[in-house]
């Protein structure tokens, strides 16, 4: 709210220090982190094997489709 309300440079970067101080001493958990899926994006030209391990999908298992 500070840094929106701030008319001048010094009130801005004061605003944006405040914010970092707090960001900064703060503990967060990104719950994607936890998902129960793997999200992956890929070419359409690349197979994986059917059933991914239980290890989650690992690259070098993977092959290009045949012309």
């Amino acid at each position: 709210d500070a840094m929106l309300k701030a008319r001048t440079k010094e009130d801005y970067v004061a605003a944006v220090r405040v914010l970092d101080r707090l960001l900064i001493s703060g503990n967060y958990m990104v719950p994607m982190q936890y998902n129960t899926q793997q999200w992956l994006a890929y070419w359409n030209y690349l197979e994986h094997p059917q059933k991914t391990p239980i290890f989650g999908y690992q690259l070098p298992v993977w092959w290009r489709k045949p012309n």
